[in-house]
């Protein structure tokens, strides 16, 4: 680190707002201020978000305005559960679907940490519901809330779906039923999902709680309407995986190697 840098950090930590200043003073531009820690580097912003360090947040805003904005500082914010830094950078117009740390959005970090206080915030300032961020493989905020279990952001994320983004409460439905989140999968059955809905490999929620021996997902499924008579792109049927147990092993040995 430069010796603006360490000029800086020092400051975070201390709460020393002189050395803040004289660091600024070093430097000509918000860049030129990289901070390292525990071999990790953070703007400037990033590090005081990541110490909760208000008045120092407030300094480096009114010292570079928005370019103190521009990197994962919102998403440290979240992360972190502090409803008051969140508000405070949403104040000075943060950008609320902004993709930063791990191809992350703020809300997709919420989403993952069980913030739902924090993105109740997020919503109300606009964040994007269905944004995938880095993702190619369907992991939206309802998708990575279902897969972790936090229900109380899940039935956040349900309210008033758009014709157009069904596919991603499917995508979701799946990931909660792969992952025991039960009263996921009844919440979005009941918001709509469709319980025959495929996901990329053409596989239905019930073709996985076949392969990975649920039954009592299997049995609830088919009570609700699940069908059979679904083939995924491999050609394999679902009444061939219900009906032969032997197909049913050996598929399931093949898809939980990776080979299918």
């Amino acid at each position: 680190m430069n010796k603006a840098s360490r000029l800086a950090k020092n400051a975070v930590l201390s709460h020393d707002v002189s050395k803040l200043m004289e660091a600024f003073s070093l430097v000509k531009s918000f860049s030129g201020i990289r901070i390292e820690d525990d071999y990790a580097y953070y703007t400037v912003m990033e590090y005081a978000v990541l110490y909760e360090n208000i008045q120092a947040i407030r300094i480096i805003f009114e010292h570079y305005g928005s370019d103190a904005l521009k990197g994962s500082e919102l998403i440290i914010a979240v992360g972190l559960g502090s409803i008051e830094i969140v508000d405070l950078l949403l104040s000075w117009h943060d950008d609320v679907n902004r993709v930063g740390y791990s191809d992350f959005t703020p809300l997709i970090m919420a989403a993952q940490e069980g913030k739902t206080e924090v993105a109740k915030h997020l919503l109300a300032a606009g964040a994007d519901k269905w944004l995938y961020a880095g993702y190619d493989d369907g992991q939206s905020p309802l998708y990575v809330a279902a897969s972790e279990g936090n229900n109380e952001i899940v039935k956040l994320l349900l309210d008033d779906i758009p014709d157009e983004q069904r596919e991603k409460v499917n995508d979701a439905f799946i990931i909660a039923g792969i992952w025991n989140n039960f009263e996921a999968v009844e919440l979005m059955l009941h918001a709509g999902a469709d319980i025959n809905g495929v996901d990329s490999d053409g596989r239905t929620l019930l073709f996985y709680a076949l392969v990975y021996g649920k039954k009592e997902l299997t049995d609830f499924l088919l009570n609700n309407g699940a069908s059979l008579d679904i083939a995924d792109k491999c050609g394999i049927s679902i009444r061939h995986l219900f009906e032969d147990p032997a197909f049913l092993r050996k598929i399931s040995l093949r898809i939980k190697r990776g080979v299918l």
